[in-house]
């Protein structure tokens, strides 16, 4: 017998409405971390500008003045993202019967959190963005540990605790 043969949680309809709101509830954290930290805490930047940078990805430079267009562009991109990364996850977690099984309990919910919320931080730091027209953050630098910090706390968790099946 394989280790997918036996996987509960195989053809669960539900975990796809769980990828969903995890993508959603992720967006909406993830999103007021930075407007909070960013725009209203070090106040070094605008809530617009941030959705605007995030544009800046395809668009390059001239999504800063691209006004309300860049800023819902921005703002699409970022609650894609979120999406893309629970649904990866719930695709891992369909298919691996031990991740299953470590995430039963909050605690192991919550380890597994912090592996995913770093994984997922240093892959779009390092690996994506790098490939698009922004600039990637420099590793161990202090923004580099803000945003790390948003992963841990609303990234990691809102996936790992939502997308796992109910007892």
């Amino acid at each position: 017998m394989s280790i997918l043969s036996s996987n509960p949680v195989r053809r669960a309809p539900w975990l796809v409405q769980r990828a969903l709101l995890a993508g959603l509830v992720v967006g909406v954290l993830d999103g007021l971390y930075v407007i909070v930290i960013y725009a209203w805490v070090k106040n070094v930047t605008t809530s617009a500008r941030i959705f605007q940078n995030i544009a800046r990805a395809l668009l390059g430079p001239a999504a800063v003045e691209g006004g309300a267009a860049t800023v819902l562009l921005g703002l699409a991109m970022h609650f894609g993202v979120a999406l893309g990364w629970s649904l990866a996850y719930a695709l891992l977690y369909r298919r691996w019967w031990a991740l299953q099984r470590l995430t039963r309990s909050t605690g192991g919910a919550l380890g597994v959190a912090v592996v995913y919320g770093t994984l997922v931080w240093v892959a779009m730091s390092q690996l994506i963005v790098p490939l698009t027209q922004n600039q990637g953050t420099p590793l161990f630098t202090a923004a580099w540990f803000t945003i790390w910090a948003a992963h841990l706390l609303c990234v990691g968790p809102p996936i790992a605790l939502l997308v796992r099946q109910r007892r």
